[in-house]
């Protein structure tokens, strides 16, 4: 249930994840149900650290994915700072 749309991150001025958790589950893809997206805008330089974020994000995103335990643990989060917690980004 979850996407992952995201740009070229030679493109992105501004790194950003936003995270949509929708209320009815929409089809993507190969008609897969999904009801959380993360819309990434990151780039792999390494200005003020950028690299080790990402990285450590996309990492942390491929665990959850191969997860079903993690993904309901996603699932429960409810407002920005739980989610920050849980990817341990600030």
């Amino acid at each position: 249930g979850i996407a992952i749309p995201h740009g070229n991150p030679q493109f992105v001025r501004q790194p950003a994840i936003s995270v949509i958790r929708l209320k009815k589950s929409i089809l993507w893809g190969n008609n897969q149900k999904v009801n959380l997206l993360f819309v990434l805008a990151l780039r792999m330089e390494s200005k003020g650290g950028e690299i080790i974020s990402a990285k450590r994000f996309y990492k942390k995103l491929a665990y959850l994915l191969d997860n079903d335990e993690e993904c309901r643990l996603l699932a429960e989060i409810r407002d920005e700072n739980e989610f920050c917690k849980y990817f341990n980004v600030m």
